[in-house]
């Protein structure tokens, strides 16, 4: 198997470049960035290529300009509505009935989680003032949100498990969470 990388540029360039690339017996998996995902699946429909996204993917253009190309294919997020974790039954019930039956996306979990991240930081430093918060941001250590717990490391980058979608039937699903 192969990892290609998507290019910017000509897809259709691109897509001759990889079967150039494949031996006869070869597959390959496209790690394919952004909206574009739903472009580049018909394009480059085939068995021998696996598509894999990211978050970028989550958006329902993916599926509306795929179509049948993009089904099969996987990607990585933040969250799932489908997740059984109690913690996100309660959010998406808690969503839904503010936002009249809306179902949650990514962005609307981990503006949640940020939220409640900063109210536990300014709890455990005892102010708002900068230099406490900023010390209490850094040293949150397995956060409970509904995006998974969530840890801040060394860097000051957060540390969490991904959620997994893939599309079936025409509808994005929850596969699995992937802690690194």
């Amino acid at each position: 198997h192969h990892v290609i990388r998507e290019v910017e540029g000509d897809f259709i360039q691109w897509k001759i470049g990889v079967f150039d690339f494949l031996g006869e017996d070869d597959s390959a998996i496209a790690i394919v960035a952004s909206q574009r995902g739903g472009v580049v699946s018909i394009d480059l429909e085939t068995p021998r290529l696996k598509l894999f996204g990211g978050d970028g993917w989550e958006a329902p253009e993916l599926i509306e300009i795929g179509g049948k190309a993009v089904e099969g294919t996987y990607y990585s997020t933040y969250f799932s509505a489908e997740n059984d974790a109690a913690e996100v039954r309660a959010f998406v019930k808690k969503f839904s009935a503010r936002w009249t039956n809306e179902t949650p996306e990514a962005v609307s979990a981990l503006g949640y989680d940020a939220v409640y991240l900063i109210a536990a930081a300014m709890t455990n430093a005892g102010t708002t003032a900068g230099p406490k918060l900023r010390d209490a941001i850094a040293a949150t250590k397995n956060f409970p949100g509904v995006t998974g717990q969530t840890t801040i490391d060394e860097k000051r980058n957060s540390a969490k498990a991904a959620v997994m979608l893939t599309v079936k039937n025409g509808r994005s699903l929850f596969f699995e969470s992937v802690t690194p």
